[in-house]
């Protein structure tokens, strides 16, 4: 229980084992749980006790549980004393209760984890009913975008630091997001940027995927993992599961073979995405992925592979799941790979900054225009150091519409549209 007036900024939960034999509470199946309160103003910490109903109740249960509350609090303001309910778990009576101790707090992080929960259930839900493919197509025709906004929080340099002076990771990340969401279908995270920053750097990816969810955009987490198949497992269960960090999509490395692919692949059953390094952006690129294996290029032998990953998995709108990187900065091997791969999700990056334009992007497009998107990071998030005067939200806005436009006006030229 707790003090009346004493609120609280913060709490950790832990199951606890109890004596129930004397609880006497008339309420639905629940749990004990022991909180630790923390309080603002210098007031002592206290503990309260929960009552968790059991998650699967019937509709009938939880009505005959309503009707229970409303029968305990007439007897209780019959007898003068007035029993308070809150979100149904937490449980406080005044005659336990002392001192009205007026503290002004905040319930920042309770509400963020709340939230989180929340549009977790809430995409879970949507992603039963619609292939990941399927959901990125009708969220571009939507909008008419092909627009993903890489989220990639540049670490500090002497020339620069990467978050602008007076703003935290989560805000400036956040706020890129509020800005653009008219203007992208997606948001893709760069995991090294929130890893690099130790335990506060995930947790700011974990509050910029919720503020991503809580707009309706798309998660595509850009982790580019890939190992033996136990470790693979446990990765694709980090990114593509119900975690902290799950997003809608991730991108892998098919490097180690068949094995280390076949955990994220089978997560396309539960309406995840994956994208497979095909042919990257960066100037090393043709290191290894150009060597010739078999008479072609190697990266088109991991093209051949994913299609044949992907054409198990094709949804309504014709295109599969499992799909591929390739780089904007070569625009002849991003035709190639759609004639490799007709049927894949093409994510490109490589745009703005990196050299890319929209004539060159639409070249790994499918004849009506669709399957592919097209990632933009620094070029939106630093749009901001281009532009004198302009805010970082407003700058990144008006690029990403800007891009938006670029991309739309190119599809529609799109020499094979029909």
């Amino acid at each position: 229980m707790m003090r009346r007036g004493v609120e609280h900024v913060g709490e950790t939960a832990l199951l606890i084992d109890h004596d129930l034999s004397a609880v006497g509470l008339r309420l639905a199946p629940f749990h004990f749980v022991k909180r630790g309160i923390e309080t603002l103003g210098g007031a002592n910490c206290c503990q309260m006790i929960f009552s968790d109903r059991a998650r699967q109740i019937s509709e009938g249960q939880e009505l005959q549980r309503d009707d229970r509350r409303h029968n305990q609090k007439d007897h209780r303001n019959d007898g003068g004393e007035k029993t308070y309910f809150a979100d149904d778990r937490d449980l406080r009576h005044p005659s336990l209760l002392s001192s009205r101790r007026q503290c002004k707090v905040t319930q920042r992080r309770v509400s963020m984890i709340n939230s989180a929960r929340l549009e977790r259930q809430s995409t879970d839900e949507t992603i039963t009913r619609m292939d990941f493919a399927d959901r990125l197509t009708e969220a571009s025709r939507a909008k008419k975008s092909i627009v993903v906004l890489g989220i990639d929080p540049q670490l500090d340099t002497p020339e620069a630091p990467g978050i602008p002076q007076g703003q935290s990771l989560r805000n400036f990340c956040c706020e890129i997001i509020e800005a653009c969401q008219n203007s992208i279908v997606a948001v893709k995270p760069q995991l090294a940027f929130f890893e690099a920053r130790g335990v506060e750097g995930m947790r700011a990816l974990v509050e910029v995927i919720t503020c991503a969810r809580g707009r309706g955009l798309i998660t595509i987490a850009d982790a580019k993992r890939g190992d033996i198949g136990s470790t693979s497992a446990a990765y694709a269960e980090a990114f593509l599961g119900k975690g902290d960090f799950a997003c809608d999509a991730m991108t892998v490395n098919p490097y180690p073979g068949s094995d280390a692919i076949a955990p994220f692949v089978a997560k396309v059953a539960d309406r995840r995405g994956v994208f497979v390094l095909v042919k990257t952006s960066n100037p090393s690129s043709g290191e290894f992925q150009d060597l010739e294996a078999s008479g072609k290029p190697l990266w088109e032998s991991v093209a051949a592979r994913v299609r044949g990953w992907g054409d198990d998995h094709l949804g309504k709108s014709g295109i599969s799941s499992v799909g591929a990187v390739v780089g904007a900065t070569y625009p002849e091997h991003l035709k190639r790979a759609r004639e490799l791969m007709p049927n894949a999700l093409i994510l490109v990056p490589g745009y703005g900054t990196q050299g890319g334009s929209a004539l060159t992007c639409a070249a790994g497009a499918r004849p009506d225009g669709s399957g592919m998107i097209v990632n933009a990071s620094r070029s939106l998030m630093y749009a901001y150091q281009e532009k004198e005067a302009a805010t970082p939200p407003a700058a990144a806005a008006f690029a990403a519409e800007a891009m938006r436009l670029a991309l739309h006006a190119a599809l529609e030229t799109h020499p094979t549209k029909s």
